[in-house]
């Protein structure tokens, strides 16, 4: 221990703060580009994760109420652009359900959103196919789609049937 506390030696010279200081801009010029795909990736997953989870839920809430005889799922947004807004989110589904509002149909209380903290778009349409003398089939659809420009899954979206 002594040997380290000589009378000249005060510390870090000049040449050995630039040098290491070098190698550690040198390691961020690495490592900062790698970080930020890493976390736009994972903001994408987590965006799919997030449409694909809203899916999951109104396809069950479709089956329930096709167990009920009043088959349908929550209605598309009436705004511009088919946004999930809070205020779509709040309104009732169905006077005859005991979950009458989208956010209610959420563990959370909550339809998720993006990972900008922005709504989805969402669409529901029927197709009707005749089978002759077998009657008809109707196909229910839903389309979540990210419209937000600023989010690293813009124009994802997944298109479903039952």
């Amino acid at each position: 221990m002594k040997y380290l506390l000589k009378k000249g030696n005060k510390g870090f010279t000049i040449a050995e703060f630039v040098v290491t200081i070098a190698l550690m801009g040198t390691m961020m010029s690495v490592v900062l580009p790698s970080f930020d795909s890493i976390t736009l990736n994972m903001q994408a997953s987590q965006n799919k994760t997030n449409m694909d989870m809203i899916r999951q839920v109104f396809f069950g809430y479709f089956y329930d109420t096709h167990m009920k005889g009043i088959a349908h799922l929550p209605p598309s947004p009436t705004n511009e652009e088919g946004l999930m807004s809070e205020e779509w989110a709040n309104e009732i589904i169905n006077e005859d359900m005991s979950l009458s509002t989208p956010n209610d149909l959420f563990s959370a209380g909550a339809v998720p959103n993006n990972a900008n903290g922005n709504p989805f778009s969402y669409e529901t349409w029927t197709d009707t196919t005749y089978l002759g003398s077998d009657g008809m089939k109707v196909d229910y659809f839903v389309r979540i789609t990210d419209i937000d420009e600023d989010s690293p899954s813009f124009e994802v979206s997944f298109t479903s049937a039952i």
